[in-house]
């Protein structure tokens, strides 16, 4: 990383010619500085749009999950900064700030400048910056002292990564904004690790819902079943009955759960070899004894891979 004054050198040599040499910066910084050049002044300062009231809710709405993913990891950041003045933003895919946290004077001196909760990182509209440019690359970036296009912001250094959903979809940025004669190379790895762990916990939740969708339609299933349901494990515990089970067979769940299934039911000896023998029964009638009562049944019995077992049964009574 340049200097604090060679940055200002060759910031002060673009503004005049509107050209650099070719060894500084062939990267996307001097990229932006012509894209800006066409858009803005580099010496007037424009506070950058905000959104505010109805749609800036919208806007946190659409990414609640970025944003309560975000919020522990960029707290518990902040925590370890806290000696430090620095601020920690959290932006959508579009460059608007979600969710801030900083420290006070330093949040005082970039509200004034329009920085803040709301706020679009446009380029356009404040200049080469680390957010636009990370949501223009889909890299990591950093934007130090005179690198910014517009000079309002040379007093600071900026980074930011890109958070990633499940998908490979680019939700947002984390960034962090210090002052530049603070800013070391620690707080864009820093940053970069950070947008790691939001993707992180973005992928966790999505996997737990997917677990919750799966297990509702699971147990919907279950109960929508005509024929009563038992699984036993590779220990003959019992792992689960549905609620046709429990009619059917008359027993409550918790009574029988984790007990020896043959404890609880008594099946014909050719079931039990079949059992035993991890055979594959198909609509076989047949009769069990459940607590001293014979029920004449048409079972199906499934073995499973891990050793467990599945037994649908369907008692032959005029009253089922």
């Amino acid at each position: 990383m340049l200097s604090i004054e060679d940055n200002k050198k060759k910031w002060d040599f673009f503004q005049k010619h509107h050209w650099v040499s070719p060894e500084f910066m062939l990267s996307p910084i001097l990229e932006s500085w012509e894209r800006c050049s066409k858009q803005s002044s580099p010496y007037n300062w424009s506070k950058p749009h905000i959104a505010s009231g109805y749609t800036l809710k919208s806007l946190i709405k659409r990414n609640e999950r970025v944003i309560t993913c975000a919020t522990t990891v960029i707290e518990d950041t902040y925590d370890l900064l806290r000696d430090e003045a620095v601020i920690l933003f959290v932006t959508d895919d579009s460059g608007c700030v979600l969710f801030t946290v900083g420290h006070d004077d330093l949040l005082r001196e970039v509200n004034e400048l329009g920085l803040k909760k709301g706020c679009f990182f446009s380029e356009g509209k404040v200049g080469t910056n680390a957010i636009s440019l990370t949501l223009n690359t889909h890299m990591p970036t950093e934007v130090f002292a005179a690198e910014h296009f517009n000079r309002h912001l040379h007093p600071y250094a900026t980074t930011a990564a890109p958070i990633f959903d499940t998908f490979g979809r680019l939700r947002g940025t984390i960034s962090l904004l210090k002052r530049a004669k603070e800013y070391s190379k620690e707080n864009h790895v820093i940053i970069s690790s950070c947008a790691k762990e939001i993707a992180l916990q973005i992928h966790v939740q999505n996997e737990q819902e997917n677990m919750n969708r799966l297990l509702n339609a699971h147990n919907a299933t279950l109960e929508c079943m005509d024929d009563g349901l038992l699984a036993w494990n590779d220990e003959n515990r019992i792992t689960m009955a549905n609620q046709q089970a429990e009619r059917l067979l008359k027993f409550k769940t918790l009574d029988v759960i984790e007990k020896d299934i043959f404890s609880i039911v008594r099946f014909a000896p050719s079931i039990v070899t079949s059992i035993e023998e991890n055979k594959t029964i198909r609509r076989k009638q047949t009769t069990v004894e459940i607590g001293g009562e014979f029920i004449e049944s048409i079972i199906t019995l499934r073995p499973l891979v891990d050793g467990s077992k599945l037994l649908f049964i369907h008692p032959i009574d005029k009253n089922s």
